[in-house]
């Protein structure tokens, strides 16, 4: 059968139905009419007679029934009260247990740290040659990879190194994903106001450099009108500024060295070792040194704050290795000049303390 014919079929039937249940609806409904005055005559009267009882037995006992209601407010105070300093209690014991953890993690040494671990995590880019880089056989060596291998030996520890891009170096000893970095860093303001620093393992000094067939520059008061050709990222570039006003910034050393040499800018200041080994490897150019600085460029250790036991192990390893001579032998060896950098100062004397006059000392007597 197809769906339009059964709606046809059943259609009288649903009719017929529907007029059924009015007739049995009206049929009902005198007798439901009947029944609904009667109904709510008994609920009238069930309500009537419950508040009845209640308002008697309010009267009859009235100091019993305050009495339970006193009771039953008291004992939900007294819940709540509870509830609330159980949770205060909670809350205090947690923010104890947390306050106890930070200062046990505050008053943490790096140095105890590292002995524990028997290991020195060292970071460096590997790619900063001589300082950093890998020998023909792929091992990690350079200048500043030595000295961290030395000063690892004086702590008695195993030196780890961890290569990194030169962006986040400094900023991984905050993550604490390695204990120090060792690539020629400069202790400045800046770095100064977040970290703690070693002694200088190093001091490197600028030198000016001009073509050879220069004649007219030959210090650095001489470059107010000069045009230069410079790094100004770091700190030689920084101090170009301070003498010249006019200034090509290239974004490698190399550059500014080979604008000099083609004529294209008279002057470059750059790290006098940095400058040695290039000239080493191309002889040929016509580039001379004509004046070198007497601030030298200090490379540190740079160590996360709140460490002084740490930092005094650093300084008192570099020490050692300066006294030996081991500074100054890895210095030539890859850098081909001695950049250790001198003893530190000795702290002047106390002077001896003036003999009392001796009617003085008698009155003491």
């Amino acid at each position: 059968m197809s769906k339009l014919a059964y709606l046809v079929s059943v259609a009288p039937w649903s009719h017929q139905h529907e007029q059924d249940s009015k007739a049995e609806l009206r049929a009902w409904e005198p007798a439901r009419a009947h029944a609904q005055p009667h109904a709510q005559t008994q609920v009238q009267a069930k309500v009537s007679s419950t508040a009845q009882t209640q308002a008697k037995a309010q009267a009859q006992a009235p100091a019993e029934f305050h009495a339970m209601v006193q009771t039953q407010v008291s004992a939900r105070r007294t819940a709540k009260t509870k509830g609330a300093v159980g949770a205060l209690g909670k809350v205090v014991l947690s923010l104890t247990l947390l306050g106890l953890a930070a200062l046990h993690g505050a008053s943490a040494e790096l140095l105890d740290d590292v002995k524990a671990s028997g290991k020195l995590t060292i970071a460096t880019t590997g790619v900063y040659a001589p300082y950093t880089y890998h020998d023909e056989s792929g091992k990690l060596t350079g200048f500043d990879v030595e000295v961290g291998r030395a000063i690892a030996a004086k702590l008695g520890l195993e030196p780890v190194f961890i290569e990194n891009s030169w962006d986040g170096l400094i900023a991984g000893i905050d993550a604490q994903r390695y204990d120090i970095a060792m690539e020629q860093i400069n202790d400045t303001p800046i770095r100064r106001a977040k970290y703690d620093f070693s002694a200088p393992y190093s001091s490197d000094h600028g030198v000016l450099v001009v073509r050879k067939d220069n004649d007219t520059i030959k210090d650095f008061t001489d470059l107010k009108n000069v045009k230069m050709a410079q790094t100004l990222s770091n700190n030689w570039g920084q101090l170009a500024e301070t003498y010249a006003h006019d200034i090509v910034n290239v974004q490698f050393f190399p550059q500014g060295l080979d604008m000099v040499a083609a004529g294209r800018a008279e002057a470059n200041i750059e790290s006098e070792v940095t400058v040695l080994g290039y000239l080493r490897e191309k002889p040929n150019l016509p580039l001379k040194v004509v004046a070198k600085t007497v601030e030298s460029s200090d490379a540190k250790i740079p160590v996360r704050q709140g460490n002084p036991k740490f930092v005094a192990a650093l300084n008192q390893a570099i020490e050692e290795l300066r006294a030996e001579g081991t500074l100054s032998k890895l210095s030539l060896a890859y850098l081909h000049i001695d950049i250790a950098p001198a003893a530190p100062e000795a702290a002047p004397a106390a002077a001896p303390a003036s003999p009392a006059p001796a009617s003085a000392t008698a009155a003491a007597l």
